[in-house]
């Protein structure tokens, strides 16, 4: 799946629909990530402790 990406200025926007995800990791570090990936938010799942995914839609 190619992601679609639109640069402005210095900022990179990633357009809908992705997942808003918060975990934290194995050291209790808090992440936010991006994901339009659904294998890759299932890996985040499996993989970590998710606190909240929001589904950013058009």
């Amino acid at each position: 799946m190619e992601i679609e990406k639109v640069y402005d200025d210095e900022e990179m926007v990633i357009l809908p629909p992705y997942w808003w995800v918060e975990y934290v990791d194995d050291d209790g570090h808090k992440h936010l990530a991006a994901i339009k990936d659904i294998a890759y938010l299932e890996y985040i799942k499996t993989r970590f402790t998710v606190t909240t995914v929001k589904a950013i839609e058009e």
